[in-house]
């Protein structure tokens, strides 16, 4: 994927769209930005192949605000970063894949609404070294 971003990057510096100085800044984020695309591919993917893309689309949307203004784990690259949040998606799609083929009360279901609503609330927002979060 670098080879992909130093073409692209290239061209923008070339077309004085982007100043060199600042090279390295657009590459990062351009990589963040298509690695997110890739998960959000595979992810929905995942979701179509489960037969639970209802499910699949409404934690994307849910864990997507978690993160932004929760915070929580930062890994030290772009590849265990991408790793990790495709571990979690699958592990949340194949919890809902087989959630959904067994007999759930709601009071099974609201149950675990509450944990989840308690455990964010008693852990969120994190704050971390990369992104600093001001708890006044």
């Amino acid at each position: 994927m670098n080879i992909i971003t130093e073409k692209y990057i290239s061209k923008l510096i070339q077309y004085q769209i982007i100043e060199e100085e600042n090279k390295e800044i657009y590459m990062y984020g351009l990589e963040c930005y298509i690695l997110k695309i890739i998960h959000t591919c595979i992810f929905l993917a995942i979701g179509l192949l489960t037969d639970t893309f209802p499910n699949t689309i409404i934690f994307l949307m849910a864990y997507s605000l978690l993160r932004t203004y929760a915070g929580g784990y930062h890994a030290n690259s772009l590849r265990k970063c991408f790793l990790f949040s495709i571990i979690i998606s699958f592990t949340v799609v194949l919890t809902s894949y087989y959630l959904t083929r067994i007999e759930v009360s709601n009071i099974y279901s609201i149950s675990l609404l509450i944990i989840s609503l308690f455990v964010v609330g008693k852990f969120a927002p994190v704050d971390t070294e990369k992104k600093r979060h001001d708890l006044r």
